[in-house]
């Protein structure tokens, strides 16, 4: 009789550290798959961040390359209609615009590179931007 009552304790108490262990797995199983969602959401949103200043930044790039090519040229038109010919003054001014253009342009282009650097690439990045503030 007493081996019959130890028997059907050892089963109660195996049945209630299954089900200890089975509600512990749920709860392991539920924190997992909100971790993995929260990841996915953290790595869309961050997706389209970055798709978001891509375009922003492509906006900016092709702003200014449409000002250069046709807002400049016409501006450039309309002075020297008033200065006549231009002279060298206005060369030496036309080529400090053109290189300053140009620096700005590898400047923004090297901290988009930064904007959307990975911890990997970070490094080598700033080295590149560092160079390139110093060439510009």
């Amino acid at each position: 009789e007493d081996d019959g009552e130890d028997a059907k304790k050892r089963r109660e108490e195996d049945a209630r550290r299954r089900q200890e262990e089975d509600a512990w797995r749920m709860r392991r199983e539920e924190e997992d798959r909100r971790r993995r969602y929260d990841e996915e959401a953290r790595r869309r949103y961050d997706e389209d961040r970055r798709r978001h200043e891509q375009v922003r930044y492509e906006q900016e790039m092709q702003e200014m390359r449409h000002r250069s090519q046709y807002e400049e040229p016409r501006r450039r038109r309309g002075d020297d209609d008033r200065r006549g010919d231009g002279g060298p003054d206005m060369e030496r001014r036309k080529m400090t615009q053109q290189s300053q253009q140009k620096a700005a342009l590898n400047i923004r282009r090297v901290i988009q590179k930064v904007r959307n650097a990975t911890p990997d690439t970070f490094e080598a990045l700033e080295k590149e931007l560092q160079d390139t503030l110093k060439e510009e």
